[in-house]
């Protein structure tokens, strides 16, 4: 069985027994370090910004995504957001841990005022109220009962 990863997951692996064990997973040729392909990253991106998970996410995040999608391969792994955007984008997934049971699209919400947000603002701070910004799962709109 074949791994696949990217420079800058590999780059995000700092525990030093963790590296060292991927750094000789890479030399025996189990996994391949690639980088995915700007329109996969692009696409990828789109996604994630319509989830609202963009902002929640890393570059190594994104790009083992584009991966991914490019491979049309499995992905491993139990972060939530990635499972999430995994979903959306039809891939697989396995975890470890007990993995997502739906999709959930997200917003920024600010708790003083309610004003909602498609990116995170500067700070986290909401620029009409001064209040925090929240990451809060969006509601499914209702059907309006006809009369």
């Amino acid at each position: 069985m074949e791994g696949y990863t990217t420079p800058k997951v590999v780059e995000e692996v700092r525990d030093p027994s963790s590296r060292l064990f991927l750094e000789g997973l890479i030399s025996a040729g189990k996994v391949k370090v690639f980088v995915p392909s700007k329109e996969s990253v692009d696409f990828v991106r789109a996604k994630a910004m319509e989830t609202g998970e963009l902002d929640e996410l890393s570059e190594a995040d994104i790009e083992i995504l584009a991966l991914a999608y490019e491979f049309k391969a499995t992905l491993f792994t139990d972060d939530y957001n990635l499972q999430n955007i995994a979903k959306t984008l039809g891939l697989e997934f396995k975890t470890l841990k007990k993995g997502i049971k739906k999709v959930i699209k997200w917003r920024y919400v600010c708790i003083g005022c309610g004003k909602k947000f498609e990116r995170y603002p500067p700070e986290g701070i909401c620029p009409d109220c001064g209040s925090r910004v929240k990451l809060i799962p969006r509601r499914k709109k209702r059907k309006k009962k006809r009369e």
